[in-house]
């Protein structure tokens, strides 16, 4: 019978139009499809999507907004309560470390929320051994002023490094890794500051 009903729609609407409604009947009403505007009921309250291009905005019936921009590869979501980036393949604005020479950033991601820790994510990539970019990092930790514990393990399929580091108000870990039979030491760094 819905299949009976979409075929309806598309006739008289047009494809478009069509799988608007289909989507609206198939979520019993608690969807609503207008263009790029989508509204959708749950048990906690109504949430408006609405798209322009590369930015969607997201507004709950209590008034709470958010803001998502995407450039290619890189998202941003904005609130009053802080800001999220991902996806650059560039050291963010304000990362306190430096990454080893030689070394391409694979992907990134920076948390400043408005109350909260602040957050970077950074991985990357380097042809050097795990051993050169595991004390590139554990000196790089402890030039900051972290105490730092590694443990190291070599399997089968690989070899790897951990640095754990803390401070009064920070803490870091590094994961360093490399596969067997590849070329590349990947290298994840993610630091953590208390405000």
């Amino acid at each position: 019978m819905r299949f009976l009903l979409v075929l309806l729609l598309v006739v008289a609407f047009g494809c478009d139009r069509a799988s608007e409604k289909a989507a609206e009947i198939a979520s019993g009403g608690k969807v609503k499809i207008d263009g790029d505007k989508v509204t959708i009921q749950t048990e906690d309250g109504t949430a408006t999507i609405d798209r322009k291009g590369d930015k969607t905005v997201v507004v709950t019936e209590d008034g709470k907004k958010a803001t998502i921009t995407s450039d290619g590869d890189v998202a941003q979501i904005k609130t009053k309560e802080g800001t999220f980036t991902t996806g650059k393949n560039e050291v963010p604005k304000g990362f306190p470390l430096k990454v080893l020479p030689g070394s391409k950033v694979v992907h990134a991601a920076h948390s400043k929320p408005a109350s909260g820790d602040e957050t970077f994510q950074v991985m990357t990539s380097s042809p050097a051994a795990v051993a050169k970019v595991g004390a590139f990092y554990e000196k790089a930790l402890k030039d900051k002023g972290l105490e730092v514990k590694r443990s190291e393990m070599k399997q089968p399929q690989g070899q790897q490094w951990v640095l754990i580091g803390k401070a009064d108000k920070i803490e870091a870990m590094v994961m360093v890794a490399r596969q067997k039979g590849k070329n590349e030491t990947t290298a994840t760094v993610v630091w953590r500051a208390k405000p």
